[in-house]
């Protein structure tokens, strides 16, 4: 065994006694490949720990259709990296030719295996570096990249070899922790919980990067109230329910969202199609009932309630309803309910309300009626919202006190219907559906009336049939018209 052979042996020994070799006998592969024998040159005898064996690529250079010449190592996950060791090919009588050969490169750390989104490790410029070359990489990352060019239109040093420039790697040794999330001289530290890829600075246990809804050096610190995400960047849509803060890690609005907006972040904004529309109500209230009149309940002033006449076993009235017209078909989302209010009197006013459905009908009846919502046995909140994915021109409360009917105990058996507010959410147009009602129904679907949160037809054309009425009857084929 020669003086070289000798000195690398020690070199990997050396090295190893403080880091993992995390590179041992995983995936590589190369480009571009050697044109003869192929199969002895192949890219994993880089990590096999045999110096006799190495990587040959086909040459690069001036003479050569090749310009640059790349080789890459995939650990399979997310390693925290110490140093990259490289031993290339020694022939006696031949070491400033191969220096020349190995001149240049670069090294990569990749998340995705791709050298334009990589962090750049090392960019040789020492003239030519050491068969056995070592440089320090405080890193993470899944891939490992040897790169190397030589271009045509580039003047480069003058010890480079820049024709017949094999690049041959007889061992690529990457250094760092093997066990996930660990950092330290002996790798037997942890890694801060909140560390993005459960990765750290190999010597001082500092983050790379924070997960979503987490800064600092050590990743400890919340997201500032008002703000989430990736290095909390992201701002609340400041529509959650009561004014609460979002969730500092995905944005969500935990408790519900305000008035007029939906979605998990409740930053979507829902079209009230209820407003100032015309209502009616019975009974009606049997006091100066202009006061309290159904369209109280669609003009956005909270103090402006309807009340009906009482219902219940000491009134001739035993059912009790609320109607709007929307003034057309359309699709509806979500009902909202603010029912009267009055200090030290809530549960008598949850039990006034206890019991009540909500409908959506096509023609005003509610015998004809899709129920939307059934209350009960529950007390309900008099502030009330409800998910109702309907398609209907008039939503209807109603709501009954029924003689020789056991109701609960904690519901009011004699009661006044008072609504603040009813306001009824959806797209404000026919034919449209999603979130932001910014999708057309497909064409076939009848009246042009879909589901509004997937689009799926309700039924379809006379000839159509299928989820979007794309099929032809006829053909049983597909059309797009």
């Amino acid at each position: 065994m020669d003086c070289y052979i000798v000195l690398v042996y020690l070199s990997i020994v050396l090295l190893s006694r403080a880091y993992d070799d995390i590179s041992y006998q995983h995936y590589a592969v190369q480009y571009p490949l050697f044109g003869g024998h192929a199969e002895f040159y192949k890219a994993t005898n880089a990590l096999d720990r045999n110096i006799s064996t190495c990587t040959r690529n086909e040459g690069i250079g001036l003479n050569s259709q090749h310009k640059s010449v790349m080789w890459r190592v995939d650990f399979g996950r997310m390693y925290n990296i110490y140093s990259v060791n490289i031993l290339f090919k020694h022939y006696e009588g031949y070491e400033m030719r191969q220096r020349g050969r190995f001149a240049g490169f670069s090294i990569y750390i990749s998340n995705s295996g791709d050298i334009d989104t990589s962090a750049l490790c090392y960019h040789d410029e020492t003239g030519v570096p050491p068969l056995n070359f070592t440089t320090i990489c405080l890193s993470f990352g899944r891939y490992v990249i040897f790169y190397n060019e030589r271009l045509n239109g580039v003047s480069y040093p003058e010890k480079y070899e820049v024709s017949n420039v094999f690049t041959e790697l007889c061992e690529v040794i990457v250094y760092g922790c093997k066990t996930a999330g660990t950092y330290g001289n002996n790798c037997d530290s942890q890694c801060p919980r909140h560390c993005r890829y459960n990765t750290c600075h190999i010597q001082s246990g500092t983050c790379f990067e924070c997960e979503p809804g987490w800064i600092g050096s050590y990743c400890r610190q919340e997201c500032a109230e008002g703000w989430y995400g990736q290095n909390c960047t992201l701002k609340c849509s400041g529509h959650c329910r009561d004014n609460a803060s979002c969730d500092h890690v995905t944005g969500q609005c935990l408790d519900g969202c305000d008035a007029e907006w939906k979605g998990s972040r409740c930053d979507v904004e829902q079209i009230d199609l209820s407003y100032q529309k015309a209502a009616t109500q019975l009974p009606l209230y049997s006091g100066l009932h202009e006061l309290f009149k159904a369209n109280n309940a669609v003009d956005r002033n909270i103090t402006t309630c309807t009340r009906t006449d009482i219902i219940g076993p000491n009134s001739p009235d035993k059912r009790a309803w609320w109607k709007v017209d929307l003034g057309g078909m359309y699709h509806v989302n979500s009902i909202r309910i603010a029912f009267k209010k009055y200090d030290d009197f809530e549960m008598r006013q949850r039990g006034r309300l206890a019991g009540f459905s909500l409908f959506v009908s096509t023609d005003g009846s509610i015998e004809n009626s899709s129920l939307c919502y059934k209350d009960g046995p529950k007390l309900p909140p008099l502030d009330f919202i409800t998910h109702c994915v309907k398609y209907g021109r008039y939503v209807i409360f109603y709501n009954e006190r029924l003689d020789a009917v056991s109701y609960p105990a904690s519901y009011e058996h004699s009661s006044y219907t008072e609504l603040c507010e009813l306001t009824v959410y959806g797209c404000n147009k026919s034919g449209l559906y999603g979130n932001k009602c910014d999708f057309v129904c497909p064409v076939r679907c009848k009246d042009k009336i879909c589901d509004i949160k997937n689009g799926t037809c309700l039924s379809c054309e006379p000839g159509f049939f299928g989820n979007y009425c794309t099929i032809d009857t006829f053909t049983c084929g597909e059309n797009s018209a």
